[in-house]
């Protein structure tokens, strides 16, 4: 899922996809309280306020920009007393995209969650409009970026028997070096192996994991990711 506000993108898409996505849509209702509880009344005036909260995970390439990033956010969000406008939502862009629209929308917070490493967790909310398939006239003339320029890539690879390490080749070679994470697939009731990256073999091209013993048999599997 991507997100787009005005012209600034809170949810590039791929490892900057929004996650952990809540939507709340409230009735706008007068009250009267009257003297007493019991006669309260309640009247509503027909429209509907929605609450649009999602995070976006950062991956930088140094602290130091993850860090500059953790304080500067902020100050280059459309934030300001002007900046009312047009959400899009691309939902499933690794299929076949389908956007939605909120006509009048406002950056209500981004809050930094969490900052480890190289890596920075964001969390956004919108106070917008219920979404619609309808495109706004409002809507501004901006360009999406080319999606190939995320590069993320995933696999299920095999254990042979006896087996102590596994080199795992990309798909395709990436353009620098990637952030590699796997983890160790078994059977229930079998061995616990564990695995390691060994981290001086992750190249453009793939890397090698280690075992923490030889397996036993071929039912065991590696699942791997990989991103630039």
């Amino acid at each position: 899922m991507q997100v787009l506000y005005e012209t600034t993108w809170l949810a590039p898409g791929q490892i900057q996809s929004a996650d952990k996505v809540r939507v709340n849509g409230k009735a706008i209702i007068d009250e009267a309280l009257f003297f007493r509880a019991a006669s309260a009344t309640y009247f509503p005036r027909g429209d509907i306020t929605v609450d649009f909260e999602f995070t976006t995970h950062w991956v930088f390439n140094t602290t130091a920009l993850a860090e500059n990033f953790v304080m500067t956010h902020i100050s280059f969000l459309p934030m300001t007393a002007s900046d009312n406008g047009v959400l899009q939502v691309i939902c499933g862009a690794e299929t076949t995209p389908v956007t939605v629209y909120s006509s009048s929308a406002v950056l209500e917070s981004a809050e930094i969650l969490d900052y480890v490493g190289l890596s920075v967790d964001v969390r956004y909310k919108l106070r917008c409009q219920p979404f619609t398939t309808t495109i706004p006239p409002n809507i501004p003339n901006y360009q999406f970026p080319n999606v190939s320029s995320y590069v993320l890539q995933r696999g299920l690879a095999s254990i042979g028997a006896n087996a102590t390490q596994l080199a795992i080749l990309f798909t395709s070679p990436f353009s620098s070096v990637p952030i590699v994470v796997a983890s160790m697939d078994q059977v229930t009731g079998s061995q616990a192996i564990f695995c390691r990256i060994l981290q001086d073999t992750i190249t453009v091209n793939g890397f090698t994991v280690q075992f923490s013993a030889p397996l036993p048999d071929g039912s065991s599997f590696i699942s791997w990711i990989a991103m630039q």
